[in-house]
């Protein structure tokens, strides 16, 4: 007989909002994105949400190489991330619970070069 958990699966994130904002490193100019958020409240099976462990923000130069950069506990809903000011990059992220279980990814959504 195969775990619950195996076959448990977290319900897409609701919203990804990324805002930009410029931020001076000593090594020169980056840029700072804030990635914010609304928790799920439930899995794709529809019952309710109870073991949600945090969320995986996803990162690349292209919508198809987001490697994962960063890891937000539950209870966050927005996180500042750095990145280079030249170029346009991705964002995506995903939600995780506590048996290491992962929705799928929500975005990529692009700094537009920003």
């Amino acid at each position: 007989m195969k775990s619950k958990f195996a076959r448990l699966r977290l319900a897409a994130l609701v919203s990804i909002v990324c805002m930009f904002h410029a931020a001076f490193a000593d090594a020169g100019l980056y840029r700072m994105i804030k990635v914010s958020w609304t928790p799920p409240t439930e899995n794709i099976d529809g019952s309710p949400l109870t073991d949600l462990l945090g969320y995986y923000i996803y990162f690349g130069a292209s919508p198809n190489t987001l490697v994962q950069q960063f890891f937000a506990p539950v209870g966050s809903l927005s996180v500042d991330f750095p990145y280079p000011a030249v170029g346009t990059y991705y964002f995506g992220m995903t939600a995780v619970n506590n048996y290491g279980v992962e929705s799928s990814i929500v975005g990529p959504i692009s700094t537009g070069g920003q």
